[in-house]
């Protein structure tokens, strides 16, 4: 376009040299120049307004066809959003089962709670609870102290009532473990709640059943609610002793 417009300006001179653009070249400057300008003037700024405005018409023509012809670019296709991970419990929150089964040293306390009705309370998100579980090594160093097996102690009677003792009905956080504090638990005895107690110094946070105590080893996991401690021993309430000699 710009070498037409250089090409076809020429033509477009008045007689008095001054110089017309071809964007000049509306109707009423056509009518105008051809009234005013000598007649070999007038023809070669007929020509050129005419191929101006052909040249105009063809370029029009020509966007107008692509605009009709181009479909719009699609809108490019969202990606789908990549899938939340997996949460340990379906709503993506710990439990307190979740807790002790992400570490090797709760494997025996496990199996206990397999052989009771109780894993399905520990694994409610609605139940929100304060779990003393005891180590591996701790249950085993409690009923060696006792005289008895961890095979004798799963098969005897005792099993749920030792599990509740190590429960409380409400989360109960690390400062609140106070020396001389007791709480209830769980277990139910001939209708009374039976409770543990809490003997803090500086350097240890023990925590006293009936016939068994046990060190806190943990600050505590907080889990949806729940917290869980590690204690290195088992909790024994005020039950026959019975599963000591259970052959």
């Amino acid at each position: 376009m710009a070498v037409l417009r250089h090409l076809l300006v020429p033509a477009c001179t008045l007689p008095n040299k001054q110089l017309i653009f071809l964007s000049s070249c509306t109707e009423a400057n056509i009518l105008f120049w051809l009234q005013t300008s000598p007649s070999a003037s007038k023809m070669r700024l007929f020509a050129a307004c005419f191929m101006v405005v052909v040249l105009q018409l063809g370029h029009a023509f020509a966007q107008a066809t692509s605009a009709g012809t181009h479909s719009p670019a699609p809108a490019p296709a969202h990606a789908p959003a990549p899938a939340p991970a997996p949460g340990p419990s379906a709503y993506g929150c710990y439990t307190a089962l979740n807790v002790l089964e992400a570490s090797s040293q709760y494997t025996t306390l496990l199996s206990l709670l397999d052989s009771t009705d109780l894993t399905s309370y520990f694994d409610n998100l609605n139940h929100f609870i304060t779990v003393f579980a005891p180590t591996n090594a701790g249950i085993q160093s409690t009923l060696n102290g006792f005289g008895t097996t961890l095979a004798k102690f799963a098969k005897s009677t005792a099993v749920t009532a030792v599990l509740e003792y190590h429960l409380l009905p409400s989360p109960v956080l690390v400062t609140a473990l106070q020396n001389g504090n007791s709480f209830n638990t769980m277990f139910t005895q001939n209708a009374q709640v039976q409770t543990i107690s809490v003997n803090r110094t500086s350097t240890y946070i023990t925590v006293e059943g009936f016939f068994s105590n046990a060190n806190v080893t943990s600050t505590g996991t907080q889990a949806c609610g729940s917290v869980v401690y590690s204690l290195d021993g088992l909790l024994i309430p005020d039950i026959s002793l019975s599963f000591a000699s259970a052959s």
